[in-house]
C-alpha cells in the first residue's frame, strides 16, 4: 500500500497504522497542505475482499446489504467528528469520501499513546496523575452530552494522551443520539459497559457514560479490571463482586472513591444525573473559608473590565463566547472565538493558560502562545485576547 495514491491524488499512503473489524488506518501524507495525516478506510474483513491491481473494496456474496448498512454507519460516525472539528478534546476530521468501492476520513495525525499503552507500561496511575487526564476527558464526553449524543466505548483504548500533554477522546464508532435512538446495537467492553448496554431495546443515556468513565478510572487507579456488570447483576442480594477501590490503592481520597462507587451503580437512577455532577464529585470546590486554595482571575482591559473569576484548585475556566464557557463573551466580540481559551489552577497553587485552537491566538506577555500546550502563568503576566487583556492574583 506504500505510495498508493488517495483523493484525486491528495493522500499519499505512507504506511498501515492499525487493523480492526471494520477498517483499516493508514498514516499519510497530505500533498496539498503538507503535514501528515491518517486516513481509515472502511473495510469490514468478514464481507468484503480486495480486488487484486486495482484495490477495489467488493461486497462478498450475500454481503451487499450488510457491507452497506455498515458503511452508512462508518460515515455516519465520521460525520459525527467532524462536526465536532476545532474541540480540543476531540480528534478533528478533515473530510470524508468515497473511492475504491468503499468509503474514507482523513483526519488529524496523533502523536502519542493511549492510556491502556500507558497502563500497561507504568502500571497504575495516582489520582493526582489521573485527575489532569480525567478533567479533560470529562469535558469531552460532557459536550458530546449536550448535543444529545453518547459516546457508548469509553475505555483506556479510546483515551489518547498525546506528547504535548492533550488529551483527546477517540473511537466515535458506537456513538448514537440517545433522544432519537429506539433500539442500540450490543457491541460494548465487557468491563466497561454498564448492564442497560447489553440489551438492545434498553433506554441508555448520559449515565451510560458516566458508569464506562468511572469504571475507566477504577481500572486506572487500581490497575485491575472492574467486575462485568452483567457478573455483578447476577451476584446474589446483599453481594456485589466489584471489589472496594481502597483495597487496590490505599491513596486514592475518600471522595474519589465515593463518587467513583456511585457512578458505577447497577442501577441507573442510583448513578449521577450528568457527568456535570460528577466532576463536581470528582473535583469538590474548597469551603468557601478556605481562601489559600483560591486564585484569582482578573480582566483588567476589555469589554469584561475590572470582572473577577475564582479558582479553585484542580479547576479550570473556559473563556469564549459559546455557551458552555464559564467567562462567556457576547457573540459580536472581536478577537475572541467561540471555545477561545482555558484557564487552569493546579493543586500546586500555580495557574496556567492554554489557547484552545482559537482563530485569533491568545498571547502570553506579548507572544502567541502555541495552541493545545498549557503555559504557567505569574502573578505580573499578562494574557491578551483581541481587546481583553487579563492577569492572575
Amino acid at each position: 500500500m506504500c505510495g498508493w495514491k488517495l483523493y484525486h491524488g491528495r493522500y499519499t499512503v505512507i504506511k498501515i497504522l492499525g487493523m480492526g473489524g471494520f477498517g483499516i488506518t493508514y498514516q499519510a501524507r497530505d500533498e496539498q497542505l503538507h503535514r501528515i495525516v491518517a486516513v481509515k478506510e472502511f473495510y469490514p474483513c468478514t464481507c468484503v475482499r480486495r480486488e487484486t491491481g486495482t484495490g477495489m473494496v467488493l461486497p462478498l456474496k450475500d454481503k451487499r446489504q450488510m457491507f452497506e448498512h455498515l458503511q452508512r454507519r462508518f460515515r455516519e460516525e465520521a460525520e459525527i467528528i467532524r462536526s465536532f472539528q476545532k474541540t480540543p478534546q476531540i480528534l478533528d476530521v478533515y473530510i470524508v469520501f468515497d473511492e475504491n468501492g468503499t468509503s474514507y476520513y482523513a483526519m488529524e495525525f496523533l502523536t502519542g499513546e493511549s492510556m491502556q499503552q500507558v497502563l500497561d507500561r507504568e502500571g497504575r496511575f495516582s489520582w493526582a496523575r489521573l485527575q489532569n487526564v480525567a478533567a479533560p476527558v470529562l469535558e469531552s464526553v460532557q459536550i458530546l452530552h449536550e448535543r444529545e449524543l453518547i459516546h457508548r466505548d469509553i475505555s483506556p483504548d479510546n483515551i489518547f494522551l498525546l506528547k504535548n500533554g492533550d488529551v483527546k477522546l477517540i473511537d466515535f464508532g458506537s456513538v448514537r443520539n440517545y433522544v432519537e435512538a429506539d433500539h442500540f446495537t450490543t457491541i460494548l467492553k465487557e468491563h466497561f459497559a454498564p448492564p442497560e448496554q447489553y440489551i438492545n431495546k434498553s433506554v441508555q443515556g448520559p449515565q451510560t457514560d458516566i458508569y464506562a468513565l468511572c469504571a475507566t478510572f477504577y481500572y486506572v487507579l487500581s490497575g485491575k479490571l472492574p467486575s462485568a456488570s452483567a457478573q455483578r447483576v447476577a451476584d446474589r442480594e446483599g453481594t456485589d463482586s466489584l471489589v472496594p477501590l481502597h483495597t487496590h490503592n490505599l491513596d486514592i481520597p475518600d471522595y474519589v472513591e465515593k463518587a467513583i462507587n456511585k457512578g458505577m451503580k447497577i442501577q441507573v437512577s442510583e448513578r449521577f444525573s450528568s457527568v456535570r455532577e460528577l466532576r463536581e464529585a470528582l473535583f469538590p470546590a474548597p469551603p468557601s473559608n478556605s481562601m489559600e486554595h483560591i486564585r484569582w482571575l482578573v480582566c483588567t482591559e476589555g469589554a469584561k473590565k475590572g470582572c473577577v473569576w475564582a479558582i479553585g484548585k484542580n479547576q479550570s475556566i473556559t473563556v469564549g463566547r459559546g455557551d458552555n464557557c464559564i467567562i462567556k463573551y457576547a457573540s459580536d466580540t472581536g478577537g475572541v472565538s467561540r471555545n477561545h481559551c482555558s484557564f487552569y489552577h493546579h493543586e500546586s497553587s500555580t495557574v496556567f493558560v492554554k489557547d484552545n485552537r482559537s482563530t485569533y491566538g491568545t498571547y502570553l506577555n506579548g507572544q502567541r502562545i502555541l495552541p493545545g500546550r498549557w503555559y504557567l502563568v505569574n502573578e505580573r503576566d499578562r494574557i491578551l485576547f483581541g481587546a481583553e487583556v487579563f492577569s492572575v492574583r
